[in-house]
């Protein structure tokens, strides 16, 4: 699991992350290491309100499950937690 510190929020990103990366089209993997570094620089509640990553809650269960889109065919699964 690929932790990210950031001072307010810390996001645990879906199980076999780097596996997936290793297997997406360069631009994919640019956009979503875009969005990591957008987390440590503005945090968060900054980039959800960025529509370019259409970050958006999981429907179901578990509730704490959200998306971003890197374009139609990929998204990236993160959970938040606490602590």
């Amino acid at each position: 699991t690929l932790m990210i510190g950031i001072p307010e929020t810390r996001v645990r990103l879906a199980t076999g992350v780097r596996r997936s990366l290793e297997k997406a089209p360069p631009q994919v993997r640019d956009k979503f290491f875009k969005w990591v570094d957008a987390l440590g620089r503005e945090g968060m509640a900054e980039v959800r309100k960025a529509g370019g990553y259409h970050d958006e809650p999981l429907q179901g269960k578990p509730q704490s499950q959200r998306s971003i889109r890197l374009n139609r065919q990929w998204r990236a699964l993160y959970c938040e937690v606490d602590g």
